[in-house]
This record gives structure tokens, sequence and C-alpha cells, in this order.
């Protein structure tokens, strides 16, 4: 199953309705990955669990 998602579009909607800043792919890659950090402090369930909720909203439901 291909899913087709605006990516600039979808990054712009998660940082201003989540807060949560996804980057884009670099190089070749560019437009067709996103790069999500999760290092340091910010690797915890919590956050953990945020970005595969919502990036799941945005692809499976369209939110």
């Amino acid at each position: 199953m291909k899913i087709f998602l605006a990516d600039a579009d979808v990054r712009k909607q998660l940082l201003a309705d989540y807060n949560l800043e996804i980057g884009a792919g670099l190089g070749d890659l560019d437009g067709k990955v996103w790069r999500i950090g999760l290092m340091g402090y910010a690797c915890n369930k919590k956050n953990i669990n945020k970005g595969v909720a919502v990036v799941a909203a945005m692809v499976f439901y369209g939110q």
C-alpha cells in the first residue's frame, strides 16, 4: 500500500497542531523520508508514544 503525504505540509501541521517537529530527508531522500530524533532527554516512552500516535493519525485518518 502506497501512501502519499505532502511532506512539507504534513510536517508544518504536526508542528502547529501537536508541537511535534519532524525533519525532512536530506539530499536524494528529500521529500521521501522523515527524520525523527528521539535521543537523550527526549527519548522517553511519553515522547515516543506521542510521536507514533500523531504520525499514525496523519497517515491512517488524515487528521
